[in-house]
């Protein structure tokens, strides 16, 4: 089978690692990186691949089958739309542009031109999470009541053109979605500007969900320390998830229901608590591998297009 030409456009702190996965992956040849920074020639040169400062002038000059996008949000449409006319297979690292309207221009876009689009929604590829979902699916903790996440740390200086909702909100929207496998009916957002003014830094979100299911999303770029983790409260249990160590850790439930002085009384007993076994591997990795996998072997891509409007569109409040 013939190696899949593959180039990276954009290779901030992502990028870099786009790079850096793709240059060891099966079944990809990595023959170009686009980026305006010329410092980017070293990194050209480490990886053995070409090195261009304009993405259209590398799509004229190389052959290639895909392209992964990883440059600021902002650019994410012409970027995108300029690969996806010219035939080539296009992952773009959420969220998949900063506005709806041409979030739907993409999606068309790829499905007129037949072209495989996958959006970077990471977490979903995070061992921790893959197996919270199984487990869900199991009801091994009954049926799910309320998930907490929280995703807070210091402001990132390199994010410049988009708020708290768009660049990091957005990753546990799509989460909660995933792990229900369900769309919010209510959304309410609650942004407030703490550090910076031009756009909000702290965000508040609570979604409902069908079935008398709620989300609550904490998000923001105003605390010390780094924080990324999912409490999930179940009827028969409840669940701790460490996005960053890929833990995760389930209490069950241990209770008889008794009836007292003619009132119900609920007996709890000690919990079962279990750490459960994860095998821990890169998510990037995973992602990467599964984009040139639907590409291979012409498959739907695991993260759509369609998936990431649906997340841009509850941070935009547009659902």
């Amino acid at each position: 089978m013939k190696k899949l030409k593959i180039a990276v456009i954009g290779c901030g702190n992502m990028g870099k690692h786009h790079v850096r996965i793709l240059s060891k992956l099966k079944n990809v040849d990595l023959v170009a990186i686009a980026d305006i920074n010329p410092e980017i020639k070293k990194l050209a040169k480490k990886y053995k691949c070409e090195y261009y400062p304009d993405h259209k002038q590398m799509i004229l000059k190389e052959k290639l089958n895909a392209v992964t996008i990883a440059a600021p949000t902002s650019l994410h449409r012409e970027i995108a739309a300029h690969c996806i006319q010219s035939y080539i297979h296009t992952f773009i690292e959420k969220p998949i542009t900063d506005r709806i309207k041409t979030a739907k221009l993409l999606i068309c876009l790829a499905n007129k031109n037949k072209v495989k689009l996958q959006i970077g929604h990471i977490e979903r590829f995070n061992p921790a999470i893959i197996k919270l979902k199984e487990m869900i699916q199991k009801k091994v903790i009954g049926k799910i009541i309320n998930m907490t996440i929280k995703r807070i740390g210091p402001f990132p200086p390199q994010i410049k053109d988009a708020d708290i909702l768009v660049d990091l909100a957005i990753h546990d929207v799509d989460i909660a979605m995933f792990l229900l496998n369900k769309e919010p009916k209510d959304i309410k957002i609650f942004p407030k500007h703490i550090l910076i003014k031009d756009r909000p830094d702290h965000a508040e979100i609570r979604l409902t969900f069908p079935g008398d299911v709620s989300a609550d999303i904490q998000s923001n770029w105003i605390t010390p320390i780094k924080v990324r983790k999912l409490e999930i409260l179940g009827s028969k249990g409840y669940a701790e998830l460490s996005f960053i160590n890929q833990e995760l850790i389930v209490h069950k439930a241990k209770i008889r229901k008794i009836c007292k002085d003619f009132s119900e009384v609920v007996e709890f007993q000690k919990a079962e608590t279990k750490k459960i076994k994860i095998k821990n591997e890169e998510p990037l990795k995973l992602e990467l591998e599964s984009f040139v996998d639907c590409i291979v072997n012409k498959k739907k891509p695991k993260v759509t297009g369609m998936n990431g409007l649906k997340s841009l569109m509850v941070v935009k409040n547009g659902m």
